[in-house]
């Protein structure tokens, strides 16, 4: 019985850090998509792009 738990601990463990990794990966998309999101803000209210140069993109 002992064995089986420490198996399933181990499979539980492994489990957990691939998810650790694929959560950092998302976390780490996120960040960036934020990031180019307000430097996108940035320049529509600093008048430096206009509402007709993203009518293509929308």
């Amino acid at each position: 019985m002992q064995e089986l738990v420490r198996l399933v601990n181990e499979e539980i463990d492994s489990a957990a850090a691939d998810y650790r990794e694929e959560l950092e990966v998302v976390s780490d998309a996120i960040a960036g998509i934020n990031s180019r999101l307000e430097r996108l803000y940035d320049a529509l209210e600093t008048g430096k792009l206009g509402l007709d140069d993203l009518a293509p993109r929308i």
